[in-house]
Formats: structure tokens, C-alpha cells, sequence
């Protein structure tokens, strides 16, 4: 597609205020099989019936997919922009950074369903956790939806709910730390502020493992003073692991 029919179809496709942001997007670059990947994502939630609560997600690996197709691959090619504003990694290193990339697009997309599973339950009927997960605590998606529709809840329903959030935590975690060490090999300029967004993500993971913490309205929160002592800690440097 030349130049001028890419701008006419962005015109007639996209709402106004989109436009700028992808006719300066430099698409050559992009690989272009992380955004089929990425609507094949979007195909999988389309797969959530309006109707019915049964999930498509049966595995954790149907989940573990899902997770790769839609937040994998925005962080992979993230970095590839990186790399190609700020030139000069070899092409070896740059493989090495994009998967670490898409590892932590999976981890942070762990910690977004832990941190909407009820919002999403509630208010869409979406069951992102693996049918298999919810077998072992004895649930089925139809049953998670309508008990979290209730008005109230019951204390055995939230705290089986709470097993479930943390065991999405684990694999965020898990995948968190395999991958954050790359932050540190991506060109200098671009460490900062890519800490700064994996770091104020995590940190909900890190607040909904406070014992204690409460989620409110079904999303957790992060206080505003430690949004800002975060963003502030990673602007500094990279965090101490352990």
C-alpha cells in the first residue's frame, strides 16, 4: 500500500484522533506477524458468548496463548520501536530483547485478568481463567458468573476466588522475573521509561498480594503517593531483585 492510499484508508478507518499516532507509526519496520498474532487475539474473545459464560480458555495453555496473542506481542513490537529509534544492537541481542519483551507482555497480562477477574466476570460474562483451574476449586464458569453477579458474594465463593488471583499472580511473577533483567540491555534511553510502565504495573500485582488488601468495586488500586514513589523509583534505576 503507497503512502497516500495508506493515508486515505487510515481516514476513512480511524476515529481523528488516532491518525497522527499511525501515519508516524513506521510500520516498515514492524514485523508483521506479532499484529496477526494480535488479531487472533482479539478473534479469541470474540469466542466469549454473549449468551453463555462458558469460556474457551479450557487450559492453562489455551490462557498462556491468549495472553502471548494479545499484551506478547504489543510488547514485542514496543521494542522493536525501541530499537529502531535508538540503532546499533546487534541482531542477535535484539532476538534475546524481543522475546524477553514478549515474556513480560505475558506477565503483565497475568496481572491484568488477576486484577479485573470480577469486573470481567460481572460486567462482560468473560471467564479468562482455564477452565481447568476452576475444575480444582470445584467451580464452573456459569456458576463463577452468576454467584459474582449476586449483590454479596459469599465468603467460600471470594476465597476461592482469592486462590485463583493469587495462582495468576504466580505465573506474572514468574514470567516478570525471567525477563526484567533484559530492561537493563535495551539502549539507554529507552530503560527509563520502560521501567517506569512494567514497574506501575506490577505494582498492582504487589498490592493484591498485601494480606489485607481489599479490592475495590473488583479492581485493586494503587494509591496515588505510591504511583508516584514507584514511577519515581524506576525513573532511578532498576529494582533490587529479592
Amino acid at each position: 500500500m503507497d503512502q497516500g492510499a495508506a493515508t486515505k484508508y487510515v481516514m476513512q478507518n480511524f476515529p481523528p484522533d488516532t491518525h497522527l499516532t499511525l501515519w508516524l507509526l513506521p510500520t516498515s519496520q514492524l514485523d508483521k506477524e506479532p499484529l496477526y498474532e494480535l488479531v487472533r487475539g482479539f478473534e479469541m474473545d470474540l469466542n466469549f458468548s454473549g449468551t453463555s459464560a462458558t469460556s474457551p480458555m479450557k487450559t492453562e495453555s489455551d490462557l498462556d496463548l491468549y495472553s502471548a496473542r494479545v499484551a506478547g506481542t504489543v510488547a514485542l513490537l514496543c521494542i522493536q520501536l525501541c530499537l529502531y529509534h535508538y540503532p546499533g544492537t546487534s541482531d542477535s541481542k535484539a532476538k534475546r530483547l524481543m522475546a524477553a519483551g514478549h515474556d513480560m507482555g505475558i506477565a503483565l497480562q497475568y496481572t491484568n485478568i488477576a486484577h479485573d477477574l470480577s469486573v470481567d466476570v460481572r460486567e462482560h460474562g468473560r471467564v479468562y481463567v482455564p477452565a481447568a483451574w476452576l475444575k480444582k476449586e470445584k467451580l464452573l464458569p456459569e456458576t463463577l458468573v452468576t454467584a459474582l453477579k449476586a449483590d454479596k458474594p459469599d465468603d467460600f465463593l471470594l476465597k476461592k476466588i482469592g486462590t485463583i488471583r493469587q495462582r495468576l499472580l504466580d505465573r506474572s511473577f514468574d514470567s516478570y522475573g525471567r525477563s526484567v533483567g533484559a530492561i537493563e540491555q535495551l539502549p539507554r534511553e529507552a530503560r527509563a521509561p520502560m521501567r517506569v510502565a512494567v514497574e506501575s504495573y506490577m505494582q498492582l500485582a504487589r498490592e493484591l498480594q498485601t494480606p489485607g488488601f481489599k479490592v475495590k468495586a473488583g479492581r485493586a488500586t494503587v494509591p496515588l503517593w505510591k504511583r508516584v514513589a514507584v514511577a519515581w523509583r524506576a525513573l532511578i534505576g532498576p529494582r533490587e531483585r529479592g
